[in-house]
């Protein structure tokens, strides 16, 4: 939509803007995709609150030890070991 001196309103201009990073809307069969967090996002959690809280060298290796253990790992197979600063979020079933 355009004002009286014909130049489009700032709502039109974030709106092309918009299209023009995401041009395909969620049509057809990526419509039922939502964002999710990654299966680890736990453990960088609780890593980077490991940063924030803790004493550098007491317990921040066996947080990022565990980090890349789940990284690396397969779905299903992540760590089982007790986080030290985040409760872990169940995953959402589809």
């Amino acid at each position: 939509m355009a004002d009286s001196s014909g130049e489009p309103s700032e709502a039109a201009k974030r709106q092309a803007r918009r299209e023009e990073y995401n041009p395909l809307p969620l049509t057809g069969k990526r419509a039922h995709l939502k964002p999710t967090a990654h299966r680890c996002n736990d453990r960088v959690e609780d890593v980077v609150q490991g940063i924030f809280k803790s004493k550098w060298r007491d317990n921040l290796y066996p947080q990022i030890s565990l980090m890349f253990e789940c990284l690396n790992s397969q779905p299903g197979q992540e760590p089982t070991a007790p986080y030290t600063h985040v409760t872990p979020t169940p995953p959402d079933d589809p």
